[in-house]
């Protein structure tokens, strides 16, 4: 099976799911989670990362512990069962055996959204017509659940058929406010 490889300059990307496909010395988990990260609410929600070979990690939310082992290349993957939308933030923890722990604070449940693109990407919600308006607004955003991250600009040539370990965030996961939304992409929000 051949592997097409592509160049392009990859100018913006709000959110990127990556699966862990490397072995790790100690616990690790991608960028794709983070404090003030959404989760996709009425499906199963699987959270993965790398530790030790053999390693148990136990993930624990709303005080129900799940508990997978670092397989031989030290991938690991619990799954969350099905949550409705929550706009109420949540506190999720991962241990492994050695003590080692991740805790990512204001998790929501919600919609999750890829945009991604080149050109169109780039215009700012600060060059957008009504952009005075948005910024003023985007508090509101924030307090209604929108979260955002935001991948650094990278030219490289993507395999396109393999999943990446991770990514280079520019903006990591953040809670909308006038302060912070100038420089996003600015795509329609619909607040209704």
């Amino acid at each position: 099976k051949e592997t097409k490889k592509i160049a392009a300059p990859m100018r913006s990307l709000c959110f990127f799911a990556v699966i862990a496909a490397a072995h790790a010395a100690g616990l690790f988990m991608a960028h794709t989670f983070g404090n003030d990260m959404v989760l996709q609410r009425d499906m199963n929600v699987p959270i993965w990362g790398l530790d030790d070979v053999g390693s148990t990690v136990t993930v624990t939310f709303r005080s129900v512990k799940y508990t997978a082992q670092a397989d031989s290349s030290g991938k690991w993957q619990v799954t969350l069962p099905k949550t409705p939308a929550a706009t109420a933030g949540e506190t999720l923890t991962v241990t492994n055996t050695k003590g080692q722990t991740l805790t990512f604070s204001g998790v929501l449940f919600g919609d999750v959204f890829l945009c991604s693109g080149q050109s169109n990407m780039e215009l700012s919600v600060i060059s957008t017509l009504n952009a005075s308006e948005e910024i003023a607004d985007a508090t509101q955003w924030g307090q209604k659940g929108l979260r955002y991250v935001q991948v650094a600009p990278q030219q490289t040539d993507y395999n396109v058929t393999e999943p990446q370990l991770d990514f280079t965030p520019s903006i990591p996961w953040s809670v909308a406010s006038s302060a912070n939304v100038a420089g996003l992409s600015g795509l329609e929000i619909d607040n209704n």
